[in-house]
This record gives structure tokens, C-alpha cells and sequence, in this order.
């Protein structure tokens, strides 16, 4: 199961010398995570938009970078975020099915593990760090709806003990990965609208430029053109389910790796 681990560099640059406290590290993070991992997939979905508006409005630069300062003034930054971790959570349960499972719970299973070594050395950590003994083989064999209860519990106590970044600043890269990915996927038939959209926009755009009609110059537009068959090529083929499963499991690896640092 996927949550917030995020992390933050604390200290370093402080001009005091002090260490912020955990929650102030907490919300720090929260934010950078929150940039990376959710605003950027927005960004790059609206993208096609975005360059189509540019296009456009090229000549006109005062109201247009006006309108983008109240834009940012007016939380729209914050809402694409928000819409983009909307859309990334709501594919979770599709992704997860695919799967077999979260990759953080099967992880911990035996009747998945490849290295039963690791896995022992997995549920020894746990036990010592939070307490928790999970199933062993026949148990999870016997009742694995359960089992994964279990596992999933063990997850979410390894997330609240990983929040720092600067003690498990692999894990917080790794989540990043994740969740950019996750989310971007979530924003896929979104973006491929935008395209499609941005694309008839352009070529119109290189049409009335190009009979001299309107104040309009073709070279943004067959541009703008060019980038959103690139991008829409892009989600079409690159982001898939596969795609968001390799940092997934990335993700798993380093949150049970950092029980050899607790």
C-alpha cells in the first residue's frame, strides 16, 4: 500500500545552524513530494494547452503573463495537484489488481518471495521494529486475504517510521518516482485529449497563419504541432500499467530496505 513517506534535507542551509523540528521536515517534504509527484504530471498533461496558448497569445504578452500571475495567485498550481493525486489514487485499485496486489504487501509474501533469506530477514525487522509478527507460510496459505491484512498494517507502520528525508533519502526519491508515474497515468486520457485538442487547435492556427488573415505566425503552431504528437505518442505507448510497476516495486525494495537502518 502506497502513502506519503516524504523527505526533506533539513538543516544543511539553515542560516541558525538548527535542525527543524519533525513536523516542520514533514510539511517541507510534503511539498516537495507534492511538486514532483503530483504538479509536474499535471503540468506535462496540460502541456499541449499550454504551448497552444502560448502560440496564440505570443504577441500579446502583458495581459497573458498577468493572467498567469493570478492564475498562481489563485491556488490553480495547488488544484492541479490535488486533481492529478485524484486521478493517480483512483487507478490504484485497478493497477493493484493487475498486479496480483500492492508491491509494498507482496513484498512480504511467501508465496511470492524469490528469496525466502531476505523475506526472514523482511519479517525478523519487522518484528523487532514495530512489534508485529506476521504470518508464516502455513498461515498465509491458510487464510491470504488476512495474511495481506497483516502485511498491509506492517507497511503502513514502515511509512510513518520512513517520513524523514535525510535519514531514508532513498526511499523518498523512490516514492517520488512512484507517485509521478501513478499520478501521470491517472492524467493519461486526460493528456490525450489535451493533445488532440491542441493538435486541431494548430493546425488551424498554421492554416490562418499561413493565408495571411489574422496577425498570426505559422512556425509556433507547426511547433506546438509537432509536440503534441510527440507527447500524445508518448501516453500512448510509454505510459501503461508496466510502466508505473517498475518504481512501484523500486518503492517496496527501498521501504523494507530501510529496516536494516531502523
Amino acid at each position: 500500500m502506497f502513502r506519503l513517506s516524504t523527505t526533506f534535507m533539513p538543516g544543511a542551509n539553515s542560516p541558525t545552524g538548527l535542525r527543524p523540528t519533525s513536523a516542520k521536515v514533514a510539511r517541507m517534504a510534503a511539498s516537495s513530494y507534492s511538486a514532483r509527484a503530483r504538479l509536474q504530471p499535471a503540468l506535462l498533461a496540460a502541456f499541449p494547452l499550454s504551448a497552444l496558448s502560448v502560440a496564440i497569445f505570443v504577441a500579446k504578452p502583458s495581459w497573458w503573463s498577468s493572467l498567469i500571475a493570478v492564475g498562481g495567485a489563485s491556488g490553480v498550481s495547488t488544484l492541479a495537484a490535488q486533481v492529478a493525486r485524484a486521478a493517480g489514487r483512483s487507478r490504484e485499485p485497478e493497477l493493484w489488481e493487475r498486479w496480483g496486489g500492492p508491491p509494498t504487501s507482496s513484498a512480504l509474501r511467501h508465496r511470492s518471495a524469490t528469496n525466502p533469506v531476505q523475506l526472514h530477514r523482511y519479517h525478523a525487522a519487522i518484528k523487532r521494529i514495530l512489534g508485529i509478527t506476521l504470518p508464516t507460510a502455513e498461515e498465509e496459505a491458510t487464510d491470504p486475504v488476512k495474511a495481506d491484512l497483516e502485511y498491509e498494517t506492517a507497511v503502513k507502520g514502515l511509512i510513518e517510521r520512513t517520513r524523514e528525508p535525510d535519514k531514508f533519502p532513498v526511499v523518498f526519491e523512490e516514492l517520488c518516482s512512484y507517485g509521478f508515474r501513478r499520478n501521470l497515468f491517472g492524467l493519461r486520457e486526460a493528456a490525450l485529449a489535451a493533445c488532440l485538442f491542441s493538435a486541431i487547435g494548430s493546425a488551424l492556427g498554421v492554416f490562418l497563419a499561413s493565408s495571411g488573415s489574422h496577425d498570426l505566425l505559422p512556425e509556433p503552431f507547426v511547433v506546438v504541432l509537432a509536440l503534441d504528437v510527440a507527447e500524445a505518442l508518448f501516453m500512448w505507448r510509454a505510459v501503461t500499467p508496466e510502466w508505473v510497476r517498475d518504481p512501484s516495486e523500486t518503492y517496496a525494495k527501498a521501504l523494507l530496505g530501510a529496516t536494516e537502518k531502523m
